[in-house]
């Protein structure tokens, strides 16, 4: 247990691999190089499982890095994006997945949201997601390097860490 756990761990300084996503509109974009000079934090769900890990943290990262609704939140300047990726024969409903998001969600949302369909080898293989069934927070500096990652459930502390590191990038 303890081998995988460090390997994770190693992620710190990896540059984040090259991504083709599509936004909700079909529109391709590669991550990380997209963005616009700023960290980024990439969420990646890989199962339906882990929408139950994302969920708890969709609201405490739109307050804060989207919203902006805390006394300093104006002061992070971050990208803020979702990925929920299908992978094998769960390609054939990254489609479907996409209309049924655009039509459920808030339209201001549509632009933090964008899916991957295609083969999982290299993204397990370099991000490490072994557990298919809990949701992976990756913060990029401006230069698409990983500088924190985490999975699992929202947690304070957590939050803490990526905003701290955020306000040290800006």
């Amino acid at each position: 247990m303890l081998i995988p756990c460090l390997s994770f761990a190693q992620l710190n300084g990896k540059v984040f691999p090259d991504m083709e996503v599509e936004n909700l509109n079909g529109e391709k974009i590669m991550l990380p190089k997209t963005q616009n000079d700023k960290p980024v934090l990439i969420g990646i769900a890989i199962s339906k499982k882990a929408e139950d890990d994302w969920n708890s943290w969709l609201e405490p990262l739109y307050q804060k890095f989207i919203q902006k609704s805390g006394m300093f939140d104006d002061d992070l300047n971050v990208d803020c994006l979702f990925v929920p990726m299908f992978t094998g024969i769960k390609k054939m409903a990254s489609g479907k997945a996409s209309v049924n998001t655009k039509n459920k969600i808030d339209p201001k949302l549509e632009k933090y949201i964008l899916i991957y369909s295609g083969k999982m080898g290299e993204y397990d293989e370099i991000l490490k997601l072994d557990e298919k069934d809990a949701a992976y927070l990756f913060l990029l500096d401006k230069t698409g390097k990983i500088i924190y990652h985490t999975k699992g459930e929202f947690t304070e502390q957590k939050i803490e860490k990526i905003e701290e590191l955020i306000s040290a990038q800006n």
